[in-house]
């Protein structure tokens, strides 16, 4: 009786990633969303899971829980280092913001844009 594996049965089987991948993943997928102003609602789209899946076949979406920490943290962070900047080097600031409403497909968006600019 021979107790050898088939190839075929090994390259069948669907390993999940090791965490430290999966993270890498999660935060590329975060940082997509938030820098080019992605929906989240991108990440329930069949056929942008399908690229995914096409991408990295053993990749799991993160759960809408492990989003909200990710973006919890990535926030954070990013005030952290705001901070840190300010402290270290800013002589003014200037704090501009912008709101306007558009029209589209007979809906009412609003948007919001808030401009930081630091003078060294």
């Amino acid at each position: 009786m021979n107790n050898q594996i088939d190839i075929r049965d090994m390259m069948s089987k669907k390993k999940p990633l090791l965490i430290k991948e999966q993270e890498k993943i999660n935060n590329s997928l975060l940082k997509f969303i938030i820098n080019d102003s992605q929906p989240f609602h991108i990440l329930k789209s069949v056929s942008f899971q399908n690229f995914l899946s096409t991408l990295n076949s053993n990749y799991q979406l993160p759960t809408q829980q492990k989003i909200d920490e990710l973006l919890k943290y990535s926030y954070q962070n990013s005030v952290n280092k705001l901070k840190k900047t300010i402290d270290c080097n800013a002589e003014f600031i200037s704090l501009t913001s912008d709101f306007w409403t558009s029209k589209g497909r007979n809906w009412l968006y609003q948007h919001n844009l808030l401009l930081v600019e630091l003078e060294f």
